[in-house]
């Protein structure tokens, strides 16, 4: 699309032959005693490491298959892991082409695993615990202890209209430059030794109850673990026999790496520690001096804190560094020589929505499609909230307001703070409200205080040096309504009016008030949002209605959480969440309400057929209730805001390369759409990360999906100034869940 004299562009490259692309490949049958469900992938992935050949798994003639690209034939080769062994036999060859729906998604697998097995063998890139990642071989900067290193992630997208896509990420991880076998050297004064355990317990976040997560490099390859212990006076020669290494035991963990590993450099004398790996049954023993910390970006030197963000013209010329490195003819099909700039009618740059305020006054969307413009109209909707007050406010709000904070603190200092706070809620609630104040001598202190109270709001000022505070609020405050403050944000900031402003709106969240609703009309009358937390422990639904004031119950915002009893799959049970989807709705009967007509799904990942049938039976049951509408439509759509494809855009202009103007989308077929909700008007770091949204079923709008989505992003009432990537449904399921997860941290159950 042009805008101006820019080109919007991608990190994605066309293989060359565009829409005539097609690949031959072997179909092979699987012959084993083994009816594991994961088996046809562990054959693809060992046939992909110990052959270099890349394979997806597929039913074919009723029954589960492989192909494989492979000039040779494949039959009586025989693949074998630890617990498992199969025998593949050919069935015969087949062709796939890329303008052939169903063969796109196949082709773009097995593109993407041919260029992993490739990259396996270039000494620059090194092989990573993702199977899309790859990291580079040296960091590329050291600030006090911690290296930062380049990753990038490897991807092929089916792209209509074009081919395939071949798309090239890049971020940034953070590691220690000591090795668990530096913070534990025996030969260090006690002191020292200590300052460093210190600090790997600072690191690794023990404090918590989590486990440190490492970086196990073999030179050639890097895998992820665990850190369980350090093994004092333990070396790779005397750790006696080890468990079995794929299906083998050694003598010693120097015998296994001096076998099977000897390019790592592990020597006898070497250190152990004892680490555990995903997906193995308990804890192995590992050399101490291959394992590294993982940092987290909250924990690296200031000098770092901001190299992870990458702008889009860095960014392009990390993709021209990778081609470079790896070579142009990688794929033997060769790639147009330029990053993807998709054509105007593939690119939609989506109109903010007018904005309703208290007393109906409502705020126009820009004037004009202009970085100025944009950043105008999000500067003005703090100004029109403060003239104009609430859309909605609760009729029974909470009046009192507790502030606690530690009794070491200046209290005219609080007191200053908190009649910031006063002021702004009074003026864009309408009521009169009070604060109380609360000085507390310990933890256990006011939380007896508060807990014998019932329940309330409390905006709680704490100490971060001891981080532990966040996590036992959240345990032991289950019934109050939390806003946090640390001390140190509080003395640095506490006369700033941004600081008292974001503040004050977060608070104003948590009485239940609406700063603003959508006076544009909607092409669904309702989101409601799915989420899974990350353990797969519980699951939350959250349930907007947004839609013209002529109906009964205009705007309405409501959200559940509910335990998931199966934490080993990433899909909902079929009966909970029919049955659960029917509470969250039937709130909705505490008032008077027409029945809803429209509905846009919206579930974070990827939702299978049984879900979509739990969605569908509760949209009956709904209809009977008279909630929805009897001719109502459902359309069920997935919202990938962690997208495994990575794809980015940006502007492209003569002198320049920029991000794109929020609101800007890439249909990339008629399913898909890639939505950038930040952009240029107010991320002032990094590249826009855009959300990916792709329809489960044929005939839905996804450009009417697109909009809906950019407009409920536009609820942004905690950080009025600045876009926010997350419409409000996905962005509640996300807080309940990581609030429920703070709760259940092991250690402080």
């Amino acid at each position: 699309m042009k805008v101006g004299d820019a080109m919007i562009e991608t990190n994605i490259r066309i293989v060359g032959y565009g829409e005539r692309l097609y690949l031959d490949v072997r179909r092979v049958h699987i012959r084993t005693s083994d009816t594991a469900p994961d088996l046809p992938e562990k054959a693809c992935r060992s046939l992909r490491f110990q052959h270099g050949l890349a394979a997806v798994a597929h039913v074919g003639d009723g029954e589960p298959q492989l192909l494989v690209a492979s000039r040779d034939s494949l039959s009586d080769l025989v693949l074998e892991g630890d617990d498992w062994r199969v025998e593949l036999y050919e069935v015969g060859e087949t062709r796939l082409y890329i303008n052939k729906p169903q063969d796109a998604e196949l082709m773009a697998r097995l593109f993407e695993r041919y260029l992993q097995a490739q990259l396996r063998q270039l000494p620059d890139m090194l092989d990573s615990p993702r199977p899309r990642i790859w990291y580079e071989s040296e960091p590329f900067r050291i600030e006090d202890g911690i290296a930062a290193t380049r990753l990038f992630h490897v991807s092929a997208v089916p792209v209509e209209g074009q081919g395939l896509g071949i798309v090239i990420h890049t971020s940034t991880a953070f590691f220690t430059v000591n090795t668990v076998a530096d913070f534990f050297d025996e030969g260090l004064s006690r002191a020292e030794r200590e300052r460093r355990q210190r600090q790997f317990e600072i690191l690794s976040r023990r404090q918590h109850g989590q486990k440190g997560t490492l970086l196990y490099d073999l030179r050639r390859s890097y895998h992820k673990c665990y850190f369980e212990e350090f093994l004092p006076g333990i070396t790779c020669a005397t750790t006696g026999s080890t468990p079995p290494i794929h299906g083998t035991t050694y003598p010693s963990l120097y015998d296994y790496y001096e076998r099977k590993q000897p390019h790592a450099g592990i020597a006898a004398a070497d250190p152990v520690a004892r680490v555990s790996f995903p997906g193995l049954d308990r804890p192995r023993p590992v050399a101490a001096n291959r394992l590294r910390l993982s940092v987290l970006n909250r924990d690296v030197p200031n000098s770092l804190k901001q190299v992870d963000k990458i702008p889009p013209l860095e960014r392009t010329q990390l993709v021209r560094r990778f081609w470079g490195t790896v070579g142009e003819d990688l794929l033997g099909k060769g790639l147009r020589p330029r990053l993807w700039q998709p054509p105007a009618a593939k690119v939609v740059c989506l109109e903010p929505p007018t904005l309703l305020f208290g007393q109906g006054v409502e705020l126009s969307p820009p004037d004009q499609n202009t970085v100025d413009a944009y950043r105008t109209h999000f500067r003005n909707r703090l100004p029109t909230l403060n003239d104009a007050g609430c859309y909605y406010v609760r009729p029974t709000i909470e009046r009192q307001i507790v502030v606690a904070y530690p009794d070491y603190l200046d209290s005219a200092m609080v007191n200053e703070f908190s009649d910031g706070l006063l002021d702004r809620l009074n003026r864009w609630t309408g009521k009169t409200l009070a604060t109380e104040m609360l000085p507390f001598a310990s933890l256990p202190e006011v939380v007896r205080e508060l807990n014998s109270r019932g329940t309330g709001i409390v905006v709680f000022i704490f100490d971060e040096s001891e981080p532990e505070t966040y996590y036992l609020l959240s345990v032991e405050l289950k019934a109050w309504r939390i806003k946090r403050v640390t001390t140190s944000e509080l003395t640095r900031r506490f006369r700033r009016h941004s600081f008292v402003d974001m503040n004050a709106l977060d608070v104003l969240e948590q009485l239940d008030c609406v700063p603003w609703t959508l006076a544009t009309p909607l092409n669904y009358h309702a989101q409601l949002a799915i989420d899974v937390g990350v353990d797969r422990r519980y699951f939350a639904l959250s349930l907007l209605v947004c839609r013209s004031e002529s109906y009964q119950t205009s705007f309405w915002l409501d959200s559940l959480i509910c335990p998931k009893p199966d934490n080993r799959r990433e899909t909902i049970e079929h009966d909970l969440l029919r049955d659960q989807t029917i509470k969250l709705y039937k709130q909705l009967l505490r008032r008077h309400t027409d029945p809803i007509e429209t509905v846009l799904a919206l579930r974070d990942g990827r939702e299978s057929g049984e879900e979509g049938d739990a969605i569908r039976e509760a949209q009956a049951e709904l209809v009977k209730a008279g909630i929805l509408s009897s001719n109502v439509r459902v359309d069920i759509v997935d919202f990938a805001k962690r997208s495994l494809k990575d794809i980015r855009l940006w502007e492209h202009r003569a002198n320049d390369i920029a991000n794109a103007l929020e609101g800007t989308a890439l249909l990339l077929d008629s399913r898909t759409v890639v939505l950038t909700n930040t952009g240029a008007a107010t991320l002032h770091q990094g590249t826009a990360n855009p959300l990916v949204l792709t329809a489960t079923h044929d005939g839905t709008d996804m450009l009417a999906v697109a909009s809906d989505v950019f407009a409920a992003a536009q609820l942004n009432w905690s950080s009025p100034r600045v876009a926010q990537r997350l419409p409000v449904p996905i962005r509640r399921t996300d807080q309940i869940l990581e609030e429920r997860r703070a709760q259940e941290i092991r250690g402080l159950r």
